[in-house]
């Protein structure tokens, strides 16, 4: 389920645009942070082993969200 429609259906609707604003902001500003980190850690690590540690972590947090069963369930 995508993540605009958890929102439209989960939070009351007075609070969409604060928490679509949040989002948003939290997704542009992580963007920007995770781009420079990487390309500090490109400094030390090779490109391939950092592409192989996001993917490990994308894996864990892709695994941690389908044990949460109200994220499963949704619909």
């Amino acid at each position: 389920v995508p993540r605009t429609t958890l929102v439209q259906t989960r939070v009351p609707e007075h609070f969409h645009g604060r928490i679509f604003s949040m989002i948003n902001l939290t997704v542009v500003g992580l963007s920007s942070i995770s781009c420079a980190l990487t390309g500090i850690a490109a400094e030390f690590i090779s490109p391939g082993t950092i592409f192989l540690i996001i993917g490990i972590g994308a894996t864990i947090v892709g695994a941690l969200g389908w044990l949460v069963q109200d994220l499963r369930d949704a619909e």
